[in-house]
Formats: C-alpha cells, sequence, structure tokens
C-alpha cells in the first residue's frame, strides 16, 4: 500500500516495468527505483526505511498477486458466460 501511494503520481511505469537489459535502461531503472524509495522514505519518515531491493521485490509481489487475481477473474467470467450458454439451450 505505501508503494502505491508513492507512486501514484509518479508516471515512471515505462522504466520500471521495461524488460529491456540495454545499459541505459538498467541506469535509468536503478535511478528510478532511486527516487521512488527516496519519495517513500520522505512519505513516512517515522518508519523504518526501505531499501531499493525491498521496493522491487514489493512491487513484483503485487504485480504477481494482480496478475494471478486478474486469470482468477477471467476464468469466472468464463465459467459463468458459459453456463448461461448452457442454460438458454
Amino acid at each position: 500500500m505505501r508503494l502505491r501511494n508513492a507512486s501514484k503520481d509518479y508516471p515512471r511505469d515505462n522504466i520500471v516495468n521495461n524488460k529491456s537489459t540495454a545499459a541505459g535502461i538498467i541506469d535509468a531503472k536503478k535511478k528510478t527505483w532511486e527516487e521512488i524509495g527516496g519519495k517513500l522514505n520522505a512519505l513516512y519518515p517515522d518508519q523504518h526505511l526501505s531499501s531499493t531491493k525491498q521496493l522491487k521485490s514489493s512491487y513484483d509481489h503485487v504485480k504477481r498477486k494482480v496478475k494471478n487475481e486478474d486469470r482468477k477473474f477471467k476464468m469466472l467470467l468464463m465459467s459463468m458466460n458459459s453456463k448461461k450458454k448452457m442454460m438458454k439451450m
């Protein structure tokens, strides 16, 4: 939750989620994560400071969780749609 609050007005998605391994992109990612970490730690100065590694790990965890929930939701919708089609027959 803290990560989302710190980055909601921080449009760096194109850098953070870039899968390229080019040196320029890697440097940009490192700088971007450091900036996000600085903003996050500034928002919550009385709490334990988060390292860049912790932030990236938390972000990846949230992305995986959202992707999994999205997959489950789509499967549920497909299941409901197939049941509706069977009822119409």
